[in-house]
């Protein structure tokens, strides 16, 4: 599958036919040279908003085993396809901070105490930064936080803890910081990446293990981050970051005391909740917060505090893409909170149980993609991921799904990233830098595994306000059009398709094109059909991976045969990384013959390993 093209409707532009009343907002208003540069010069590409677009996380690499390593998620056509680093000797088992520029390359990630650059070298300077766990990094999720620098899209700010107490209390049992700091990030002329003000102390306090986050100001630049004081308090200290570095705003008191062991926390991807989740010990259980958040004034209004009582201690939360739901994962139990309920904890959904723990395979770290899907780690050291695949969506409509993802890798955590693609609230008070949500088109698509003709086409663009007035025009390229935000449709016949969905709002559109090979591709002299494929790892230790490019197939399927010439393994495979268990069949060398419509298409080899 490529990207075709993304191209900014400041240029109104496009090879596709529009109704004219979809443009007469732009032409009212303009002036007649402009128009002319709009409608026949402008090709500028956007500036893509794909700071989250790459995932890695696991650990234990350059062992042994190619069970253990980082495994690499990226999310740049959409659907996410993975690959692996079996030697690489960083740990992304607790902490994993990670950010990427505008366009989506890979920059920095950090497990809290060591700092890694896009070529997977530790920035000089970036090791040892809270003093935690040199070889590992910080064993607990959420405990630092590399964002982008506010109107800097190559220049990054990473925030961490400085050293570590242990306490037992009445309040539990577990660690603290002793305070907060960050460091600047950035690359010379010849692309060496740097570091500027390490162990800058912004708070010195003691405070929350873990829970790091960030969200975008109601100016539509700068970032919020809470950091609540140690338990047991009330305290929540409020930082703004800013272009100039991060300002020390206020500290908020809570009507209620919040506690806390190993913190969690999240804001709604539109900015209007934060929550916050403590696990403090079995005894005791886990503590949920809930609170609305102003982000012109940094003001929280607590809605919900809860102590669950549970024994489980790995717990997550997680709101849905459309800021309605809050997930909650419970070890053995998924459930989703209602937030337009006022009841929303009461009436809470329970989506999942999974009892008993098969390998401990249990519901744990959730993270949202920018796929559209919400995933969750297993909790225990497994190589697999569960999938929501419709989190926007009330009760089992959602899709929750157990084991969907098989990796190579073990992993016990997810990155976690804020919401770059959240604007201003535009006409606030604190709408003061003239920046406008301007809409970002993206879009995934899901084929239909029975008849392959027919997709659903899944809107994920961003800045797409209800202030904003959004509109969206799909153009599926075979003179279907449609309004809907995310139409399912169906091809009458096989061919090559320009599908393309514009985004407009008040402020401006965008258009994003992807052409689809629905059961055709490129042929070779003989009129033979060419796939594009990669088949990882080779050898193979129970599974291997094989990513096909560019290619939608009709009923495509995956013979492996042994050196006697006999089919022991056959499985339909489909677009983008499909994983193939070989953990049942004997070491040795075999044949991965592929075939589309019962004419082989590729053949290649593999070797399974004990």
């Amino acid at each position: 599958m490529g990207l075709e093209s993304i191209s900014k409707i400041n240029s109104i532009f496009v090879d596709i036919v529009l109704p004219i009343d979809f443009y007469l907002p732009y032409l009212h208003c303009m002036k007649p040279f402009a128009l002319f540069l709009i409608l026949f010069l402008s090709t500028t590409s956007i500036s893509a908003q794909k700071n989250d677009f790459n995932w890695l996380f696991g650990y234990g690499g350059g062992s042994t085993s190619d069970s253990f390593g980082i495994c690499i998620l990226k999310f740049h056509n959409g659907n996410p396809e993975f690959s692996y680093f079996t030697d690489f000797k960083i740990s992304l088992r607790g902490t994993n901070s990670i950010v990427s520029n505008d366009l989506g390359e890979l920059r920095y990630y950090t497990n809290g105490d060591i700092l890694h650059d896009n070529n997977h070298s530790k920035v000089p300077g970036g090791q040892n930064l809270s003093r935690v766990d040199s070889d590992n990094g910080i064993p607990l999720p959420q405990c630092a936080l590399v964002i982008t620098k506010p109107g800097h899209s190559e220049e990054y700010y990473l925030y961490y803890p400085y050293d570590t107490t242990y306490r037992i209390d009445s309040f539990g049992g577990g660690v603290s910081f002793l305070g907060l700091r960050f460091v600047e990030i950035y690359k010379d002329k010849f692309n060496n990446s740097k570091i500027l003000f390490r162990d800058s102390m912004i708070l010195r306090d003691t405070i929350t293990e873990g829970g790091f986050t960030a969200c975008k100001h109601a100016n539509g630049r700068d970032w919020w981050m809470l950091i609540p004081e140690k338990a047991p308090s009330r305290g929540v200290h409020k930082l703004l970051i800013t272009p100039e570095g991060p300002i020390y705003h206020s500290i908020q008191y809570m009507p209620h005391y919040i506690r806390h062991g190993v913190a969690e926390s999240r804001f709604s991807p539109d900015g209007k909740y934060f929550a916050f989740k403590g696990e403090v010990g079995k005894e005791t259980g886990s503590f949920l917060y809930v609170f609305t958040f102003d982000r012109c004034n940094g003001h929280l209004e607590s809605i919900l505090a809860e102590n669950p009582y549970t024994t489980r201690l790995l717990n997550s939360i997680c709101f849905s893409p459309n800021s309605r739901y809050l997930y909650w994962s419970h070890t053995d139990k998924l459930y989703q909170m209602d937030l337009q309920d006022p009841n929303f904890y009461q009436n809470r959904i329970m989506l999942d149980s999974i009892y008993p723990l098969y390998k401990f395979i249990a519901w744990s770290y959730l993270s949202n993609g920018p796929d559209g899907r919400m995933y969750s780690s297993t909790g225990g050291s497994n190589p697999l991921l569960h999938v929501i695949q419709k989190p926007n969506n009330k009760g089992l409509a959602c899709v929750p799904q157990r084991s969907q993802i098989k990796l190579q890798t073990y992993n016990i955590t997810l990155p976690h990233f804020p919401n770059y693609r959240l604007g201003p609230i535009d006409g606030s008070v604190c709408d003061s830098l003239g920046i406008d949500n301007v809409p970002w088109a993206w879009w995934r698509y899901d084929q239909d595994t029975v008849r392959y003709r027919c997709f659903e086409f899944v809107d994920l663009s961003g800045y797409l306000t209800e202030e904003s007035e959004p509109e969206w025009y799909w153009d599926l390229g075979d003179g279907t059009q449609s309004r809907d935000t995310s139409p399912i449709h169906c091809f009458e016949k096989d061919g090559i398709y320009k599908v393309c969905l514009i985004v407009k709002n008040k402020y401006g559109a965008d258009t994003l094109c992807r052409t689809l090979n629905v059961g055709t591709s490129a042929t070779n002299d003989e009129g033979e059909i060419e796939i594009t494929t990669d088949i990882f790892p080779n050898p193979a230790l129970d599974h291997f991976v094989l990513n096909v490019h560019d290619y939608l197939p009709e009923r495509m399927y995956l013979h492996l045969i042994n050196p006697q010439g006999q089919t022991v393994h056959r499985e339909r495979i489909y677009q983008d990384s499909n994983v193939i268990d070989t953990e049942q069949l004997p070491a040795g060398l075999y044949s991965v013959v592929i075939y589309e419509r019962g004419a082989v298409v590729k053949t290649e080899k593999i070797v399974v390993r004990d």
